[in-house]
C-alpha cells in the first residue's frame, strides 16, 4: 500500500539502519511548561545534540522554524513535529482538571518536511469527556497520518487526579498503550515501568514498537542509562529523552552515551566512561504545584525528560 510504503521510508530515516532503533530528544517542552533550564536558547542546545549524533529530535511548529538550519543537509537529524498542546504540566497558572488540544495537522507536518509527528494521549482526566476528547483527536490524527504516510508516535501515559500517584504503575502502562495500537499508532512512546520485567510484559502486549519516556525519577547519570538499558533488554526500540539530555552537564556527551547502549550494544560502564569528564550530576528537582498543591519532581509530571 502506497501509505505502508511512505510510512517505511520516512521511518528509516530516523531509524538506525542496523539496529532498527533510535535516540530521539524531545525539546518541545517550552510549549507546556515556557523557558525552563537546558531550553533558554534552543538553538544552541540543538547545536549540542546534534554533535551528539541524536537520531531524530521532537519540537514544536515555532521552535522547529526556529531552529531550522540544523536540520538542513545530509547527516541532519529527522523532525518528528508535535502537533498538539496540554496544560497538564505547567507550574505557571497550573491546570484545576487538565486539556489537550491539536495546534497543528498532519498536513502542516508535510510541508514542514518532517519524518513524524506525535501527540499525548493521556488516562486519568478527572472527567471522562476529556480522555473521550483526547481519543478522538488521536484517532483523527492516525487516519490523516495514513492519507499522507507519515509515522505516529502516540505518547499515552497515565496522567491526573484519578491517577495520582500510580503513573506508572505496570497495569496502567499496559492499558494505554495497547489502546495507543489499537487506535492506529505506529510508533509508541511512553513511560519505563522501573524494572525489565514489567516493562517486558508492556511490549510483549503492545503490538507496535516502543519507546522509553525519562519516566520514573532518577538522580544520577548512571540510573539514566540503567534505565535504558533495561529498556532495552526487555524489546524497547529506543529512548526519547529530553531533560535527562538537554539539563545534563554535557548534553552532547549524554547523547553519545545513550547510542552507545542504544546502537552499540554497550553496557552502563562502557556508556559512563564517554561522561567521565563530566561530574555525576543529579537531575534537576523544581518546584512544581500541583492539583494537590503539592511539589514533585519536574520529569515526574513531563515524563521525566
Amino acid at each position: 500500500m502506497p501509505d505502508e510504503l511512505g510510512k517505511r521510508i520516512r521511518s528509516s530515516r530516523f531509524l538506525n539502519k542496523k539496529t532498527n532503533r533510535a535516540v530521539i530528544v524531545p525539546m518541545d517542552h517550552g510549549l507546556p511548561l515556557g523557558p525552563i533550564s537546558g531550553l533558554m536558547t534552543p538553538a544552541e542546545t540543538f547545536e549540542k545534540v546534534i554533535e551528539g549524533g541524536a537520531d531524530a529530535v521532537l519540537m514544536a511548529p515555532g521552535q522547529a522554524r526556529i531552529c531550522l538550519s540544523g536540520f538542513l543537509g545530509k547527516g541532519a537529524p529527522s523532525l518528528i513535529l508535535r502537533l498538539d498542546w496540554t496544560n497538564l504540566f505547567r507550574s505557571v497558572l497550573p491546570a484545576t482538571t487538565g486539556s489537550e488540544t491539536l495546534i497543528a495537522t498532519v498536513e502542516d507536518a508535510v510541508r514542514y518536511g518532517a519524518d513524524g509527528v506525535i501527540t499525548y494521549f493521556f488516562i486519568g482526566y478527572e472527567k471522562d469527556e476529556a480522555e473521550a476528547s483526547n481519543l478522538e483527536n488521536v484517532a483523527s490524527i492516525a487516519r490523516e497520518c495514513e492519507r499522507y504516510a507519515i509515522p505516529y508516535i502516540v505518547e499515552p501515559m497515565a496522567r491526573g487526579k484519578r491517577v495520582l500517584g500510580n503513573e506508572y504503575n505496570p497495569e496502567y502502562v499496559k492499558l494505554h498503550v495497547r489502546m495507543a495500537a489499537e487506535i492506529g499508532a505506529d510508533y509508541i512512546k511512553t513511560d519505563y515501568t522501573g524494572d525489565p520485567d514489567t516493562f517486558r510484559e508492556v511490549v510483549r502486549g503492545c503490538p507496535v514498537p516502543i519507546f522509553i519516556a525519562g519516566g520514573p525519577k532518577v538522580e544520577t547519570t548512571r540510573e539514566v542509562l540503567e534505565m535504558a538499558k533495561g529498556a532495552l533488554e526487555a524489546g524497547a526500540v529506543g529512548v526519547i529523552f529530553g531533560r535527562n539530555v538537554f539539563q545534563a552537564p554535557d548534553p552532547c556527551a549524554m547523547v553519545r552515551a545513550l547510542r552507545l547502549i542504544v546502537h552499540e550494544g554497550a553496557d552502563v560502564e562502557e556508556a559512563l566512561e564517554v561522561l567521565e569528564r563530566t561530574e555525576k550530576s543529579t537531575i534537576e528537582v523544581v518546584p512544581y504545584p500541583f492539583w494537590s498543591g503539592g511539589h514533585v519532581k519536574a520529569e515526574d509530571w513531563f515524563e521525566g525528560r
